[in-house]
This record gives C-alpha cells, structure tokens and sequence, in this order.
C-alpha cells in the first residue's frame, strides 16, 4: 500500500510539471500572438462580393473583417459587384461595417461592374466609397419573389423603412442623403461622375493600386454630430476642430496587398443558402424521411433529417455555423448504419457528407495559418475524409463478408453437410456426419444403411436428413 501512495505521488508530481510547462508556453505564445497585434502591418486586404447577397456573404464579411482585426492591417478594400440580395443579410453586414475596428473601403470594381439595390448599401455604409470608371449605381426600390416572380413593393411601410435604414448609414458617412432617398424612390441609377459630383462616393479610381495612391494624401476622421458618430474622408493637410479620431494612409500606397479568398465554406454556403436548392431541399428532405419511417433501416429517414436540417440552415431559419458539425455527424450515422444493411450506398453518402461537413468547420482563413499552409490543411482534410471513408468502407465489406459467410464451427455447420447412414432409417437411425454419430430422421423415403444422405435441418439433438441420389 505505501508502495502504491509513492508512486501516485510521483505522477502527480509529473503532471503538475507537465501543467505547469504547458501554462508557461501559453503565455510566451500568447504575448508573442498580443504583440502582432498591437504592431499593425502595412497590409491592405481585399475581399470581392461579386454575387448575390445572402448568408454566404455575411460570413464571408464576417470572417474578412475577424481576419483583418488579428492581424492588425490598415485598411480593407471590398470589391463590389452585385445584383443586391436579401435584406437581413444586408442588414447584418452593415452591422458589420460599423463595428468593424479596420476602415471599410467599398469598391464597386471593375470597369462595367454594377452596385444594384443591396450593393448601395455596402458602398454607402463603407468608411470610404470609391467606384471605378464606367461602373453603375441605384435602383434600390425593394422587391419580392412570388409564384409569379419578381414584384415591386410599393407599401409606404417597407418603403420608408428602407428609405430611412439607407438615408441613416449615409449620414453616418457625410454622403448625400437626398441622392440616397431617390435610390429608393425612383430607382435612381448613376455612373461613377455623377456620384463623385453629387458626393456620394469619395472619389473615382479604376484599380486598386491608383486608388491606394489617391489615398496617400487622404485622413478618415471621425467627429461626433448630434449625438452620432460620422465618418469623413478628407485631405490630410486639412483640419478638423472637433475630429475625434483619424487615420492617416501615408504609405499605403506600398502596401502589401493580400487576397482573401472564399474557401470551401463560403463555396458550400452559396449553395445551400441559393432560395431554389434549399427549397427543393426542404421538399426531398420531407418526402425522404416520410419514405424511411416506412421502410427502416436504409438510413432514409437520417438523410431526410439531415436535408431538412441544412436546407432550414440555408433559409436562414437555424445558424449556419452548425451545419458542418450536422453534416460529420450525419455521415458517421450513415456508416455505421452499413453494418445493418450491407448496401454499399451509405458508406458513399457518409463520406460524401464527411467531407464537406469537415471543410465546413474551417473558415476561409485564420489569423494564425498562413493561406499556403491554410490549403494544406484543407488537403489534409480531404485526405482524411477519403481515407476514413475508405477504411469504414473495408470494414463494412469484411463484417458482411464474414456476416453472410457459412459456419465453420457448431450445429449449423452441419447444415447442407453430407454422411452416411450407418443404420436403416425408417424413419428413426443413425447417421455418420463430419466424422461424428448423430441420431437422424428421414425427411421423405426411408433410407437404408450405407447410403449417402444429406442433413437439411436440425431439431435439437435429431438431424432431418435425405437421401443423396445417385447421377
């Protein structure tokens, strides 16, 4: 007993040790990680919404801007080039805007390129607005999508609600309100002259490195207006008596540039948040899982659950951030559930739901892995996803194999074995099988010693035996 209070002694001598070691790195870790960021590098980051506005894109902004806060860069420029979208959507990224401890710099961006309806909001919500030449601005009326399709929303409500959301973010940036207020009611649209002239963007450039130099004698400062925090771009030499804070670009335009790109998250998102998939989802996922309560057993009502689950995640109704974790989940149920049925197809769905669900659970960057050793990483994870797919496949086909493979040992080993008759049987006797003596019966005719029979069943201790005939 003492020998044992020694010894347990020891180990938690050692693993306070290995306590206190692990605690100390962390601390060295994390200074180094704090004095990043308190060092802001002379980065741009530059992200692009070039489609639809929908879930997707809120976190793809939301991820841009976490990334941008870690790191501790200068300034990012968001592209801009969309039809508009949904107006939660666009509502959350406004939120985001506003928070956001980095300027925001919206660029509708390249040439020919349009900000319809949701994307006058994210340029006029920007810190900074710039367009390129030849690109276009407006029609900010909202619409809804019927059976019929696409109508106008005329309702004096909605409207004004809208008006005074777009005419309050573009105060907040001393931008023409008036021009903001026909967005919406006429459906206004404009090029990049006519937006610079009636101050609705700062200035006009046609690519990012032009635009950093016209940054290069530009402030952003902030004052306070009744109460409300207001943005300002304005020349460096000038000056502001109640500025509260500014920020000043000298040498940016020797900024490293980094792209952020959208990653297998952001690409799964735009699917599954597409109105039409998830929709068509919701109907398959109802209709699978009704087909699996009648028929268990196939997995049917799991994919029907999980169908349900993202397309609901894709509508908006339920956060997306748990749609990996259903997804993992759901394709680990599907494989074991191949044990049961020996199918072959639920191995293949729970690897294809592995895999994506898996990728799902990375953003489309990370503050502390370099976007080289990023793609690494997501490799890795596809190569995992294959190889558990792989070996869970092996295992399932081995248990069948043995599942479905005759006895080797025991009574039912006997079953379908051929002997010989070592009495009559008529109908009761003896009978040779396998080297050993068994008491048999005959099935149909009786049959006599010597001949060769065949065991076609088993009742307790009695073998119901055949006669083998001769060819």
């Amino acid at each position: 007993m003492q020998r044992l209070i020694v010894v347990s002694r020891d180990i938690d001598k050692r693993m306070r040790r290995i306590i206190v070691v692990f605690l100390l790195f962390m601390v060295l870790y994390s200074r180094n990680i704090l004095s990043m960021y308190e060092n802001p590098e002379n980065v741009v980051l530059v992200g692009c919404v070039d489609s639809e506005i929908n879930l997707a894109t809120v976190k793809y902004i939301e991820n841009l801007i976490s990334y941008g806060e870690k790191r501790g860069i200068r300034l990012i420029i968001i592209k801009i080039n969309t039809p508009g979208g949904n107006l939660e959507s666009i509502k959350k990224i406004v939120t985001l805007f506003e928070s956001s401890k980095i300027p925001i710099c919206g660029f509708v961006y390249p040439r020919g390129a349009v900000a319809w309806s949701g994307g006058v909001f994210l340029l006029l919500s920007s810190h900074i607005a710039v367009m390129a030449g030849g690109t276009t601005i407006g029609s900010v009326q909202p619409v809804e999508i019927t059976p019929a399709g696409i109508s106008f929303v005329n309702q004096t409500k909605i409207v004004n609600a809208v008006i005074a959301f777009l005419r309050h973010n573009t105060r907040l940036h001393g931008r023409n309100e008036t021009i903001a207020e026909r967005f919406v009611r006429e459906n206004l649209n404009i090029g990049a002259v006519e937006a610079k002239k009636y101050h609705v963007i700062d200035f006009i450039a046609d690519d990012i490195p032009s635009l950093l130099q016209r940054l290069e004698n530009k402030k952003l400062i902030s004052y306070s207006v009744g109460g409300e925090r207001v943005w300002k771009l304005i020349d460096k030499n000038e000056t502001l008596t109640s500025c509260e804070e500014e920020i000043v670009f000298t040498g940016i335009h020797d900024a490293e540039l980094i792209e952020y790109r959208e990653g297998p998250q952001i690409i799964i998102l735009k699917i599954i948040t597409n109105p039409l998939i998830a929709i068509l989802m919701l109907i398959f996922g109802l209709y699978t899982f009704l087909i699996g309560l009648k028929t268990p057993g196939f997995g049917a009502e799991i994919a029907g659950v999980v169908m349900i689950l993202v397309s609901l995640a894709g509508l908006g109704l339920i956060g997306v951030e748990w749609i990996g974790v259903i997804l993992i989940l759901a394709g680990f149920i599907l494989t074991l559930l191949e044990l049961k049925t020996h199918i072959g197809l639920l191995v293949l769905a729970g690897a294809v739901l592995i895999i994506p669900g898996s990728l799902m659970l990375i953003p489309s960057s990370s503050f502390l892995v370099s976007p080289k050793k990023l793609e690494i990483m997501r490799l890795y994870i596809l190569l995992s996803g294959v190889f558990i797919a792989s070996l869970f496949s092996i295992i399932v086909y081995k248990v069948a194999r043995t599942q479905l493979r005759k006895p080797v040992t025991g009574p039912e080993k006997l079953i379908g074995a051929e002997g010989i008759a070592v009495t009559d049987i008529d109908p009761i006797g003896e009978v040779r099988v396998l080297g050993e003596y068994w008491r048999a019966r005959a099935k149909d005719e009786n049959i006599k010693k010597g001949e060769k029979i065949r065991v076609i069943s088993r009742e307790g201790l009695t073998l119901i035996v055949q006669k083998v005939k001769e060819v």
